[in-house]
């Protein structure tokens, strides 16, 4: 039994009340209150051995386990996208759920995640257990979202749809997220090449062309020296430097992945939109899955809130929660979506469009299929800018190298003329 932190309305009274209450699941707190007459506001669960405290830890062992969940499931898109099409023809060949995962399992290599994967989903299925249950106990595989559309399809016994539209997901998710890693790496990999061979050239080289000079009573120029005293510096520091760099790493990477952390609204703005734009896009055509398959806008909003992955993740989660929280209140869809910070105007007017048309699902995945296109845009503007600065930035490292080193070269020469 969990112990869920509620904020709600008591029937007649106008202002909301906070208090605890018992219940086994989000949804059965959720239906005690509102038996109890309340209209839920904000369910939140409080972590096991904190009973009825205000404070919670900034990461927990579970905490770090959906931290690691989510790291796997990224790892793993293209392994799932190949996996879910498999599934999908066989089920559409007219072989049943528990024989497609046996052929699946057949088909790879018995060690390669994949096979063990099916291994698993096959003796969970063999036992009894649907498809969607036997995945959501895989949850380093699975998360929230596909589990719901996988559930959805098997009720509409369109299974091997749903499986369909999760490969089409996986394989978008990959693509996005591949082409920005990529864009990203490269700047931070010459960087790191650049300071690696400065540090080397400062330390050995420049050493032994400045010994002849300081032989002979010749001032070293300015130039030479800073850079060598920086490389040195750099050479005797370098375990320091590898784990502040290190710390610092894991220590951005809690607070971006972390949904205990909150990360300052100002700071959410000044990241560049293409992180943004790439997280609403999965948001906004994760919602556009679950509503076709049947389950309500709400039912939606809190299955896709936990699942968004990836660094501000955890920041979007939140602001998806609050928008279930104002439907709940009867806000509209469109109005609900009050957050600045990932949230604009065009948004509000598609989706009160589609509303008033009906056609809510399509228009969510109009919606985000347009921020997708958007994302790839900005990552390839960024692309375009990076790569020559990239450029530029190696060979600033480079010329102050060959710089200082040409500079005791001129001083020797003006010894032996």
């Amino acid at each position: 039994m969990s112990v869920w932190r509620y904020t709600a309305v008591p029937a007649g009274a106008s202002r909301p009340t906070q208090g605890v209450i018992s219940a086994p699941s989000l949804d059965d707190a959720r239906d005690a209150l509102r038996s109890a007459g309340m209209k839920p506001v904000r369910i939140r669960e409080v972590p096991e051995g904190q009973g009825r405290s205000h404070h919670r830890p900034v990461l927990s062992t579970a905490g770090l386990r959906q931290m690691l969940d989510a790291y796997l499931r990224r790892r793993r898109l293209t392994a799932k996208a190949e996996a879910f099409d498999a599934i999908a023809t066989l089920l559409r060949s007219g072989i049943t759920p528990l024989r497609a995962l046996r052929v699946l399992a057949g088909s790879h290599a018995k060690t390669s995640g994949v096979a063990l994967l099916a291994r698993t989903l096959a003796d969970r299925v063999a036992e009894g257990v649907p498809v969607s249950e036997a995945a959501r106990l895989s949850p380093s595989w699975f998360d929230d979202a596909e589990c719901a559309v996988l559930a959805a399809g098997e009720r509409a016994g369109e299974l091997d749809e749903s499986l369909s539209r999760l490969a089409e997901r996986q394989a978008r998710a990959h693509d996005l997220g591949s082409r920005l890693t990529a864009v990203m790496l490269y700047p931070a990999l010459v960087t790191v090449i650049g300071l690696a061979v400065s540090a080397y050239l400062s330390v050995r080289t420049l050493p032994q062309l400045t010994g002849v000079l300081t032989d002979s009573g010749v001032e070293i120029p300015r130039l030479t020296s800073a850079v060598m005293e920086a490389g040195q510096v750099l050479a005797a520091n370098l375990l320091l430097v590898t784990v502040l760099a290190f710390a610092g790493v894991i220590g951005t990477a809690a607070v971006l992945f972390s949904r205990q952390i909150r990360v300052p609204g100002w700071l959410l703005r000044r990241v560049p939109a293409v992180f943004r734009r790439v997280k609403t896009a999965e948001s906004f055509l994760s919602l556009a899955e679950l509503t076709e398959s049947g389950l309500t806008l709400v039912e939606s909003v809190r299955v896709v809130a936990p699942t968004v992955s990836g660094p501000l993740g955890s920041a979007l989660g939140r602001a998806w929660i609050a928008v279930a929280d104002l439907i709940e209140q009867g806000v509209a869809f469109e109005n609900a979506l009050d957050d600045e910070v990932w949230f604009t105007e065009e948004h509000r007017e598609l989706l009160a469009a589609g509303v008033q048309a009906g056609e809510l699902p399509s228009t969510l995945h109009r919606l985000g299929e347009r921020e997708r296109r958007s994302a790839h845009r900005l990552i390839d503007r960024a692309a375009s800018l990076m790569e020559p600065a990239a450029i530029v930035l190696l060979t600033f490292f480079v010329g102050t190298i060959v710089l200082a080193a040409v500079l005791p070269i001129v001083k020797l020469q003006e010894i032996i003329g």
